[in-house]
This record gives structure tokens, sequence and C-alpha cells, in this order.
């Protein structure tokens, strides 16, 4: 399945709604760079959630050893926009292959 492009705002917006649906804080009280830990008192567990969400909303995978770098909306949003933009280039480097070998497999046969 090939993954839906999606403007750096958009990403935003979405792990902004995420965000404050997870913490029960006042909305006009979380900004983009409220700390989740930090400010909002998140620990290690809520973290874990919010990656899960995320991954689930974005469809990539977020390991284990990266949910530290998703502290607030600003550097999650950054994180996920990178990992969408390295998906597409990753697959405009295999996918003219994928085609040529498909192409070479329907012609033998």
């Amino acid at each position: 399945m090939m993954r839906e492009t999606i403007s750096k705002e958009n990403i935003r917006e979405r792990v902004r709604d995420i965000v404050l649906n997870d913490f029960d804080d006042d909305p006009s009280e979380i900004k983009d760079d409220t700390l989740f830990v930090d400010d909002l008192g998140a620990d290690w567990i809520d973290l874990s959630e919010l990656a899960v969400e995320l991954s689930d909303e974005f469809d990539l995978d977020i390991e284990e050893d990266d949910i530290n770098k998703l502290v607030s909306i600003e550097k999650a949003t950054d994180y996920i926009y990178e990992k969408q933009r390295k998906c597409r280039e990753h697959l405009a480097i295999k996918l003219p292959r994928i085609l040529e070998m498909r192409k070479q497999n329907k012609a033998r046969g």
C-alpha cells in the first residue's frame, strides 16, 4: 500500500488533535512547544501510548528508541514529517526496480 503524502501543517493538526484527546489540560494551554513530560506530566506509558496512536494515525512504525523524540507537538510533527520523507525517498528508489522486475517476470511467462 502506498502511503499518503501529508503536509507538515496537516501532520501538526492531527498530532495536536491526538495530544488534546490524550491529555485533559486546557487546549489553550497546550502549544506546539509544550513538553509532554515536563509541562503535561506525561510518563513513559503515556508516551508509549501516544507513539502507538501516532503510528496508527500516520501508518508508520515508531521504534521504541524513538519514543523519546516525541517530546512536544512540534518535535512529534518534525519526526513524522521526516519519517514520511524518508519513506517517499525509499519508494522513489525502489519502485522503478520493482516495476521493471514485474515487467520481466510477465515477459517470461
